[in-house]
């Protein structure tokens, strides 16, 4: 059960990830855009959730190893 949480983890982390760098590359460009756009919010949003998952995924690591 542990393990599928991590696994589900990760494939949430992915299927954010690609649209939201896909996204980044085609309408942002490499340039930072304003901090008041709302295109820099959505992203700051997304990378923020990526953390996060980033975090439970190596929770769920730490009790699979160490129990």
């Amino acid at each position: 059960m542990l393990f599928q949480r991590k696994i589900d983890t990760a494939f949430a982390m992915i299927a954010l990830s690609i649209p939201l760098v896909t996204w980044r590359i085609i309408f942002l460009g490499f340039f930072e855009e304003a901090p008041t756009s709302p295109a820099h919010w959505i992203y700051l949003a997304g990378n923020t959730m990526l953390i996060l998952g980033a975090i439970v995924e190596g929770y769920y690591g730490g009790r699979l190893h160490h129990g």
